[in-house]
């Protein structure tokens, strides 16, 4: 391959910083869709994992696929002057399991979970790739850094969420696969 191939193959270039996440069917109206889209700052595509199952076969293995699997999903947001959103995550964290009493405001697990869309965009705003988690709820709400010494720059913190699957594609993909009556905001 020779350079003219190679810009004639590579005519444009996916950028990290055109994207946002749009969170629906929070538990508990826990979290609105404003917030998560507007202060989000930082957020991966999902990762997944497909495990192998080895078979041994007259002292040789064959490996098959085995069950998807799906690592925690971690995205930072912009701490802001109300702390509304650090407050909606804390709280749906609270409904989830009481600081003091331990023990949740439902029986029914579901009513904690909600749904997720990564979605990227190219330099000409259209989308051009989108992922929806779904059933994801925060597990870890990480420290908030405070200090004198951190000037000229805005406060973030991570937050850390499992989801039950995730589905690459548009909103018609995800239904398809979610099946009807699933929350898929675009």
């Amino acid at each position: 391959m020779n350079i003219n191939q190679f810009r004639q193959t590579v005519v444009g270039l996916a950028r990290g910083t055109t994207f946002r996440v749009v969170c629906s069917g929070a538990a508990h109206g826990r979290l609105t869709n404003k917030d998560l889209t507007f202060t989000c700052k930082a957020a991966n595509l999902p990762a997944s994992t497909i495990g192998s199952i080895p078979v041994s076969f007259f002292g040789r293995k064959v490996n098959y696929p085995g069950d998807r699997t799906y690592a925690d999903w971690t995205v930072t947001i912009i701490g802001t002057n109300t702390w509304k959103t650090y407050q909606e995550l804390y709280n749906w964290q609270q409904a989830m399991n009481r600081s003091v009493g331990n023990y949740a405001t439902s029986n029914n697990a579901n009513n904690f979970k909600a749904n997720a869309n990564v979605i990227v965009y190219d330099q000409t705003d259209k989308v051009t790739m989108q992922f929806t988690l779904v059933g994801l709820f925060p597990t870890n709400l990480a420290d908030v850094s405070l200090d004198w010494g951190n000037t000229d720059q805005e406060v973030d913190f991570t937050v850390t969420f499992a989801f039950d699957w995730a589905v690459m594609g548009n909103s018609s993909t995800a239904d398809n696969e979610l099946g009807k009556g699933a929350t898929i905001s675009v």
